[in-house]
């Protein structure tokens, strides 16, 4: 009940319904260069079944891609990566039990708030911590602060634009929450080595 199959491209794979004997099936199909290393990154490589610690979230995110697709509004793209993000972390989250709850809290708001720009204080208020037990959580769990947290991310989103659409790069930065995507752009290098621009022509053949 409330559980997600992921069906990994190139692998046989076989999904039966349970003893309901019965699926309600929403279908989503994720393509694209960078997703591989998004999915390894998450932890979900060859992962087949999770259950998300919010199914109602997750299936208004199934409802949000679809009006998406649906309509396609003028910057669309952004939306969808961000709603296709949202779906990947919480299948991600459903694999993480041993995660303190304020610290899940804290993750959660993260993730619903990847295009602005949040402050250490903002994220520890948001778990009911201080910003020492917040700082202290992340190091003991992730080995970096909450900023770097947050901030990776970002990159792991805006990679995925970068790579899978044609949106401009200060429409990519402004989709994250940076107002000046020449700080966007040195944040991007600092994280992949490379300027976004040389980055996704590298992806592209380039």
């Amino acid at each position: 009940m409330g559980q997600i199959f992921l069906a990994h491209k190139g692998r046989t794979q076989k999904f039966r319904t349970g003893p309901c004997g019965f699926l309600n099936k929403r279908t989503l199909i994720l393509e694209g260069a960078a997703l591989d290393s998004f999915v390894a990154s998450l932890g979900l490589t060859g992962v087949n079944v999770v259950t998300p610690r919010h199914a109602p979230v997750v299936i208004e995110l199934f409802r949000r891609i679809h009006r998406c697709l649906s309509v396609k509004k003028l910057g669309f793209s952004h939306e969808l990566t961000l709603s296709v993000w949202e779906v990947l972390l919480a299948c991600a989250e459903g694999l993480s039990k041993d995660y303190p709850a304020a610290l899940r809290h804290a993750m959660e708001f993260m993730r619903a708030n990847v295009h602005q720009t949040l402050r250490l204080q903002e994220i520890s208020e948001s778990a009911s911590l201080s910003v020492r037990q917040c700082t202290r959580l992340f190091q003991e769990h992730h080995g970096c602060a909450p900023v770097s947290f947050f901030i990776q991310q970002k990159m792991a989103v805006a990679e995925n634009l970068v790579v899978n659409t044609a949106e401009p790069f200060k429409q990519v930065a402004a989709a994250l929450g940076y107002d000046d995507s020449l700080y966007f752009s040195v944040q991007f290098k600092k994280h992949f080595g490379v300027s976004p621009r040389l980055y996704r022509e590298r992806a592209r053949g380039g």
